[in-house]
């Protein structure tokens, strides 16, 4: 027999739960088989932290934005923006070129909170290189320098690391130009009240731009953009390996008819060709009319399933705050539940998760933040943070019970360990119950309930109530499944005042 683990199953959607069925007996009466009654779907809202990271540096004096964290064992990698003063004598001499003065930067980090930023010696700024800038953001054309950044299972040992942005192209008269030519033409006709006389025709378009690394530090700029996408481009846009379809896949922030929207693109090649182009992540009818799609945080789940933490622009208010979407293929999103997963708030107007979502403790997952003290076009001298948002380990999404509920799991395979639940019970005498059912579908020849396995009901199981991350099962005492080994099973579940949030079987 070949080897079985534990897998864990979480609650993000209503996949996993048995729709159940409907018989009739042989009178024609009516009968219900494991229809799942009495629960919902309920995002469960994050935890938010102190400010973990803030302006420190010269190099940081304007702000600090769009940080990428990936975690490499005990060590936590952060790669993230930083904007100098336009004041500061050393840019203004021209030494950081651009209107924006940015400069793509590093820190690391032991916990996920304190963070450090090593001397790299790569660039100078003001004559000295002991910073931890690892190369000026004009060099790619943007001044966010690159937006998104993945550690590539895949790759060459020397493209370990890649990293995306966007820059523009630009036309005048039908001729290729320069983006300071550009911004010197429009300055002209500005200062001139010129409508148009001054070069016949402006034309643009804003391409993904890429960069390739062995190490994370030392980059080299690919010439030529990776993706021409047929629409205008915003800011930040999400580059990952999707493992079940061994491609490459972009999720740009595109848009239709002036409204943001995510788009998705494959290839089997980083440098292209990018096909099988879909818009994935749009304002839906059941959505206020005033929204948008901004930030479009995808990364992969612990478990395996795909996670858009996207924030939606909601113009009316000029808030940006989050919501979770989540899907099995990448492809198809829906939202678990139509409320924010980290809501805006009196100290944060607007809000821009950061992949990845990482393992921050034993039991605790944080998405690092993008924090904002001030609605999203409201000019303001506060500055931007990181912070986390966390959520206890397998907490993002509950399967609940206000009051009583019960459902049937659709047949999982059994490892032949021990059961094991993630949950929380509420209010006096709730608690959580699980009966095990041979694994073939309910039976739909007749109107009986397909028994529990013997010594498996819910007579036989000992209630559980409480807060735990992992729980174990028993039934009369008895929690070893080393009988059930390789098995398909059922499991029946009662839950009275109760969230489940996973399961390890």
């Amino acid at each position: 027999m070949s080897e079985l683990r534990p897998k864990t199953l979480a609650a993000l959607d209503w996949h996993g739960i048995w729709p159940g069925y409907v018989n009739y007996d042989e009178e024609g009466h009516y009968f219900p088989q494991d229809l799942p009654t009495g629960i919902r779907i309920a995002v469960q809202e994050a935890e938010c932290t102190n400010p973990v990271m803030v302006r420190q540096k010269r190099w940081e004096a304007n702000n600090i934005h769009y940080p990428c964290v990936i975690r490499e064992g005990d060590r936590y990698r952060m790669w993230y923006c930083s904007f100098a003063d336009p004041e500061d004598p050393w840019v203004k001499a021209g030494n950081v070129p651009g209107k924006t003065p940015g400069l793509w930067c590093y820190a690391e980090s032991t916990d996920g909170f304190n963070w450090e930023r090593p001397e790299l010696g790569l660039v100078e700024y003001d004559g000295s290189r002991a910073n931890n800038i690892l190369f000026v953001c004009d060099e790619v054309g943007s001044p966010y320098g690159y937006m998104n950044l993945m550690r590539d299972p895949t790759g060459p040992d020397e493209e370990r690391y890649k990293a995306i942005g966007i820059t523009g192209h630009f036309w005048v008269d039908g001729q290729p130009a320069s983006r300071a030519e550009v911004m010197e033409l429009r300055a002209k006709r500005e200062a001139a009240g010129d409508a148009g006389e001054i070069g016949a025709n402006i034309t643009s378009q804003v391409v993904v731009t890429a960069g390739v690394s062995a190490d994370g530090l030392r980059w080299t700029h690919l010439r030529e953009p990776i993706l021409k996408p047929p629409f205008l481009l915003d800011t930040q846009n999400i580059l990952t390996w999707d493992t079940s379809i061994d491609r490459y896949v972009i999720y740009l922030r595109s848009g239709r008819e002036r409204r943001r929207a995510v788009s998705r693109y494959e290839a089997e090649d980083f440098r292209g060709p990018w096909t099988n182009h879909q818009m994935v992540l749009t304002a839906e009818p059941d959505d206020p009319p005033d929204w948008d799609i901004y930030a479009p945080c995808y990364c992969r789940h612990p478990h395996g399933g795909h996670l858009m933490f996207f924030s939606p622009f909601r113009r009316a208010s000029d808030l940006v705050d989050v919501y979770l979407s989540t899907s099995h293929d990448g492809q198809l999103w829906y939202r678990p539940e139509r409320k924010p997963i980290i809501p805006a708030s009196d100290r944060y107007g607007s809000l821009y998760p950061t992949p990845h979502l990482v393992e921050l403790s034993d039991d605790r997952w944080g998405l690092l933040t993008l924090a904002c003290p001030h609605p999203h076009n409201q000019d303001s001298e506060e500055s931007h943070h990181f912070i986390w948002a966390t959520w206890k380990r397998d907490r993002l999404v509950a399967w609940e019970a206000d009051d009583w509920a019960e459902f049937a799991l659709s047949e999982q395979e059994c490892a032949g360990q021990q059961l094991r639940l993630n949950f929380k019970t509420f209010l006096p005498g709730a608690f959580v119950q699980v009966e095990i059912v041979d694994g073939s579908l309910p039976n739909r020849s007749s109107a009986e309930r397909v028994p529990p396995l013997a010594g498996y009901s819910f007579a036989d199981c000992d209630p559980l109530s409480g807060d735990h991350l992992d729980r174990v099962v028993s039934w009369k005492g008895k929690s070893d499944l080393a009988a059930l080994r390789g098995k398909k099973i059922h499991l029946r579940f009662r839950m009275a005042r109760t969230r489940l949030f996973a399961l390890t079987l």
